[in-house]
């Protein structure tokens, strides 16, 4: 599977409004996920959500380095490229 980043920080969006209950409508790629409720219990179950999907192992920690879903596809992209 190609990952878009589009598609990422859509997937992740939409995960995080399903665990918080908070309007998807609210959200945009720039949000802050620690704001709108994303704990650490939240962010492994996004994480493991984003490796079912996507079949990379991806660690918990990921989701606080970078605070928001533009900030975690732009670290995924740069996981899965080649070296």
């Amino acid at each position: 599977m190609k990952l878009e980043k589009e598609y990422i920080v859509s997937f992740i969006l939409d995960r995080a409004s399903e665990l918080t209950k908070t309007s998807r409508e609210q959200l945009i790629g720039d949000t802050a996920l620690a704001s709108i409720g994303v704990d650490s219990l939240y962010a492994v179950l996004i994480c493991g959500r984003l490796e079912d999907h996507f079949g990379i192992e991806i660690e918990p920690i990921l989701m606080f380095e970078h605070r928001t879903a533009n900030e975690v596809a732009d670290a995924l992209l740069k996981m899965a490229q080649p070296v």
